[in-house]
């Protein structure tokens, strides 16, 4: 195969997003070989838009024509069509979350192993300007005592949103925390490390759902340090801001824009830096930010220098959010503070209630 050849299972607006980027910057070297989607207007329209095979079912992929395929279904279904996947010796990137059930994705990273099989997650938010800054420093410097980190999701979903036969349900998505903020909330562990302990409170404000569409967290982190989580999509009319806020004693730190792609602010030892907002902040056209394509640009020049598929995020780390969103659902659930660890299970998320 000349070209890198990749496959989608599912063919809404996140594959459509994919397939335009592949288009504009990498129509040379990778190409669209397969398109699954159960409902055959997707694969028309699919088929009419990109000029590619499209079919029914994951049985009917040839694992020999695909060198990886990206799973975009709805939240409900991605570790079983994973696991069919991986089953037929297919390498998988999984979109978020990377499954609901925390033993599932954990049976398929298994299965992934025996296979020699690459087998990753996808939070491009990871692959940002601000972020990968941040990171670095936090990393190599010494960045003081965390007092706290916080991150605000203000959005809009209008009912309709949550009125077809997945968003919203504990058995297919889950609420505002698992299908919005999971890219915030991925972003805020991912740079300070895991929570000690934490509580959390949910409801519905101007969406019926069976499961929120806000929810408010607070909690320590392990290394020290507290973090908050305030995540809405009842703002009325439009989507109102998403951010990061970080404070240590001494750094102050702002990132927003409409995907964490705004270094706003950068201060230290009481001394605001300004020259570092832009190089470290970038221009995107929509809430998908442009990490989905710094991350095929990565797995492209991988497969170039090694002909193997490694994907920036592991099934391991990409699982490891959704033991996160697990942890905030129980607090709720038994109306108490949790002691994180990797057991905590959610009786909902992922269930049929």
């Amino acid at each position: 195969m000349s070209k890198l050849q990749i496959g989608f299972v599912g063919l809404g607006r996140a594959a459509a997003h994919y397939a335009e980027i592949i288009n504009k910057f990498y129509k040379d070297k990778i190409e669209i070989s397969i398109g699954i989607d159960s409902i055959k207007d997707a694969r028309d329209n699919w088929s009419d838009k990109y000029g590619c095979e499209t079919r029914s079912n994951i049985s009917d992929i040839d694992p020999s024509k695909v060198n990886f395929v990206i799973v975009i279904t709805p939240s409900g279904s991605h570790a079983e069509d994973s696991k069919q996947l991986l089953q037929k010796g297919i390498n998988v990137l999984c979109e978020k979350p990377i499954g609901l059930n925390i033993d599932e994705v954990q049976e398929n990273i298994v299965i992934a192993k025996k296979a020699g099989l690459s087998y990753g997650g996808v939070f491009q938010n990871r692959m940002n300007k601000p972020i990968l800054y941040i990171k670095q420093i936090f990393e190599n410097e010494d960045f003081g005592n965390i007092i706290s980190a916080g991150v605000k999701l203000q959005w809009c979903r209008l009912q309709e949103y949550y009125n077809d036969d997945w968003h919203g349900r504990w058995k297919t998505d889950g609420g505002v925390i698992n299908q919005q903020a999971i890219h915030h909330i991925d972003a805020l562990f991912h740079l300070f490390g895991p929570p000690k302990c934490l509580s959390g409170f949910s409801g519905n404000i101007n969406n019926k759902l069976e499961a929120e569409d806000t929810f408010v967290a607070s909690g320590v982190f392990e290394q020290g340090g507290f973090f908050t989580i305030e995540a809405t999509t009842a703002v009325r009319p439009n989507d109102y801001a998403a951010s990061l806020e970080i404070i240590t004693d001494k750094y102050q730190i702002s990132i927003g824009g409409i995907a964490l792609n705004k270094l706003e602010r950068f201060r230290k030892n009481g001394k605001d830096i300004n020259e570092v907002l832009s190089d470290n902040s970038e221009e995107v056209i929509n809430g998908y930010g442009n990490g989905h394509k710094y991350m095929l640009g990565q797995i492209l020049n991988n497969w170039e220098q090694s002909k193997t598929i490694t994907f920036p995020l592991s099934a391991a780390d990409s699982l490891n959010s959704l033991r996160y969103i697990h942890a905030l659902y129980s607090s709720v659930e038994n109306n108490s503070v949790i002691s994180f660890s990797d057991d905590v299970r959610s009786v909902k998320l992922g269930q049929n209630v």
